[in-house]
């Protein structure tokens, strides 16, 4: 009932867009961090964390255990058939 006494749309300038996504990056790599360093209370902790995640990438695989990667083959050969 009220949309004819509604406000005009109003258009938003490229500016305002383009520091709406610079507000949502920020935010983001906010939470990412937050993310990152969620359960680590001490800096042993965080080292630890950091040389556990660099061995892990340096082996491989995507760090998928053997379950995973079974699941993933069998997923892959079905898209396949």
């Amino acid at each position: 009932m009220g949309a004819c006494c509604s406000k005009p749309v109003e258009e938003d300038t490229p500016e305002v867009i383009a520091e709406r996504r610079e507000q949502m990056l920020k935010a983001a790599e906010l939470r990412q961090k937050q993310s990152e360093n969620r359960g680590v209370k001490t800096q042993k902790m965080k080292t630890k964390l950091k040389t556990a995640q660099q061995q892990q990438s340096r082996k491989g695989g995507g760090g998928l255990n053997e379950g995973e990667k079974r699941r993933a083959e069998g997923v892959v050969a079905d898209w396949n058939s």
